[in-house]
């Protein structure tokens, strides 16, 4: 799944919680959403090194643990440890849904103790293997459909009022 997603599952978590009026950790809830793809960021910043998509940092392990070193790192969040869980481990049931095409198909959720990876692939995917894939009309279609499937359920959810209507007056 996309960036857009991944964000908005950070947001929702962030206005689920308690803590809806502090913004930087709205920032930090979406970062955390965001954080098994760092795997993607090393390996453009790091060239010819070997980090594979979806190994490392998509499994249980690595999520639970970063939620884990986010709690005991911020003692204010300790009290929203449910959210912040739920956030972490929302980046793969949403990677879970997308359909991926890079061998191994899928990820590897108990990696290292099981390595049988796993999909439901039904979601399209982001190209990535180049700058001119990146910024394809491809990915900006998946983009859009990543925001019209989750954003604007997302947006009706956080704002259940209808535009335009009119507030009703108490008697």
């Amino acid at each position: 799944m996309g960036p857009v997603a991944h964000s908005g599952m950070g947001y929702l978590g962030w206005k689920l919680s308690g803590r809806r009026g502090n913004h930087a950790l709205g920032l930090l809830f979406i970062l955390l959403a965001l954080l098994p793809d760092i795997d993607f960021v090393l390996a453009y910043l790091l060239p010819g090194t070997a980090i594979p998509h979806q190994l490392y940092t998509h499994n249980i392990f690595f999520v639970g643990f970063t939620a884990g070193l986010l709690l005991l790192l911020f003692a204010s969040l300790r009290s929203e440890w449910r959210w912040v869980m739920a956030v972490g481990f929302s980046h793969l049931v949403l990677d879970l849904l997308v359909l991926d095409p890079v061998p191994p198909l899928g990820i590897k959720l108990l990696f290292p103790l099981w390595g049988e990876p796993l999909n439901l692939g039904f979601f399209p995917n982001l190209w990535r293997d180049s700058l001119r894939q990146i910024l394809s009309l491809h990915n900006l279609l998946v983009v859009a459909l990543e925001a019209l499937v989750f954003g604007i359920p997302l947006w009706l959810l956080m704002n259940p009022r209808i535009p335009g209507e009119k507030l009703r007056q108490p008697r």
